[in-house]
């Protein structure tokens, strides 16, 4: 795990010391539908929620549409499963590198990403008991994970979507991969 996280950290700061002075970038703010689904020793538990976010694209070369992804999302999450009721709630940070294909003048983007997500899980029940209880599950707070998806923005409006999956298990019975889309603005 600690490895995963030096190795990301320090493509991160090789990327950012890469970023010129004078290259474009753009900002989006949304709002997301989630899905994340746990496996539980095989049988399949889905969270639905909605969560609100930011992200912060850096130009990484003036002459190319290749941009770093940085930012920030709070979700929450609510399911059932067998009459027994679940809820999740984490704030992600998202890392990408996504390229930017531009139509119609430039007011049409679309843009394929893959990156690394740091997901925190703040916290999260299952029939009304904290999961991260060292009593109960012992779940873990801390997720990183890897994702793709692709942006599609007209003018300011913007939407996208994703699918991810955490490298670890949020419990030792619980693995964890997710779906979201994301509805927002461009400026």
């Amino acid at each position: 795990m600690k490895k995963i996280f030096s190795i990301a950290a320090t493509l991160l700061v090789m990327i950012c010391a890469a970023v010129p002075a004078h290259a474009d970038g753009y900002n989006r703010i949304f709002g997301s539908w989630n899905d994340e689904i746990w496996n539980v020793d095989g049988d399949i538990v889905n969270n639905n929620g909605i969560g609100v976010g930011y992200l912060r694209g850096i130009g990484l070369t003036p002459k190319i549409p290749l941009y770093l992804e940085v930012g920030g999302t709070l979700t929450g999450g609510w399911g059932r499963y067998e009459g027994v009721s679940t809820d999740i709630f984490t704030f992600q940070i998202p890392v990408n590198c996504a390229y930017q294909f531009e139509f119609a003048g430039g007011d049409i983007h679309l843009s394929p990403y893959a990156g690394f997500n740091f997901k925190f899980n703040i916290g999260g029940d299952v029939d009304k008991e904290n999961i991260f209880d060292s009593d109960g599950v012992n779940a873990s707070r801390f997720q990183p994970g890897f994702h793709i998806g692709c942006h599609f923005s007209w003018k300011k409006l913007y939407t996208g979507m994703q699918y991810g999956f955490d490298f670890n298990k949020l419990a030792s019975d619980c693995s964890t991969t997710g779906f979201s889309w994301n509805i927002g603005v461009v400026f």
